[in-house]
């Protein structure tokens, strides 16, 4: 698993240095709120060249409850074809790690890796994960791919351009569109609800 980490990270690194007549580049940033209050915020960056597609997102956000909880979140995504070659979910609390996990596309469908345990999920080629609903508005029912839960889930229409993704835990969002991009993010949390609004 390292050996084939190490190999992903060359590849990224490649594919975002090369310089290209053809790249196209697009910086979505996002604050975070809570109760009105920016916490944090987000950014999302993605680089299309040709027939590939990089996707990452950065998120820090520092929440007050009984004590303060301080949450990074990193996700990486390659498509090629606009279909989903590898990922990857790197989540910390309060500097402790909680979340690391990769998925990587084999001939059958997808080998997913993280520390509590490795699998497979036999499926089609995956087109769409959660860091590409910020860029394109999904479709009413369509599966997403979860780089953090490593499961494909069912988003919902529910109004003219909102959309709800149920989550595994019990939690869920709600997204808003306005010309294809996403503008708003309402994350609930059994604890307590986040919002993600667009800044630029």
């Amino acid at each position: 698993m390292i050996s084939f980490i190490k190999h992903i990270s060359t590849a990224v690194s490649l594919f975002l240095f090369i310089p290209s007549i053809w790249a196209q580049e697009q910086l979505l940033k996002y604050k975070v709120l809570f109760k009105g209050d920016n916490i944090g915020n987000m950014s999302c960056f993605q680089k299309q060249d040709g027939d590939n597609t990089y996707l990452k997102l950065v998120s820090c956000a520092q929440l007050q409850m009984l004590m303060k909880i301080k949450i990074n979140l990193e996700e990486e995504s390659m498509f090629k074809n606009g279909k989903l070659l590898y990922s990857s979910s790197l989540k910390t609390v309060n500097g402790k790690e909680k979340t690391n996990k990769q998925t990587k596309a084999t001939d059958y469908g997808y080998m997913t890796f993280s520390k509590e345990k490795n699998g497979t999920i036999k499926c089609d080629p995956i087109d769409y994960n959660i860091t590409l609903l910020y860029y394109k508005e999904p479709k009413d029912n369509q599966l997403i791919y979860s780089d953090s839960f490593q499961q494909l889930l069912r988003i919902k229409q529910t109004d003219t351009h909102l959309y709800k993704l149920e989550l595994p835990d019990g939690n869920f969002n709600y997204y808003y569109y306005k010309n294809g991009i996403c503008y708003k993010v309402e994350i609930h949390h059994t604890l307590y609800t986040i919002h993600l609004q667009l800044i630029s």
